[in-house]
């Protein structure tokens, strides 16, 4: 099942992705901003979308896709 976790390279939210891969959902991960650092840190399931941002152009698009 994909899950949207918003704030997730944030101290909570990057504990719930890790537990969220763990169980096998498939995450979608939204960020406040880009830090390509803090989204790579990010657990990544093989189905895993990559992190985006509320800045981005068409994140809505992605998160929903």
């Amino acid at each position: 099942m994909p899950i949207l976790v918003t704030g997730a390279t944030g101290t909570v939210g990057r504990a719930l992705v890790r537990h969220l891969v763990t169980d096998g959902h498939e995450v979608r991960a939204l960020t406040r901003g880009p830090d390509p650092a803090a989204a790579r840190a990010l657990p990544r399931p093989s189905r895993s979308s990559p992190a985006t941002s509320t800045t981005h152009p068409r994140w809505s698009r992605r998160c929903a896709a």
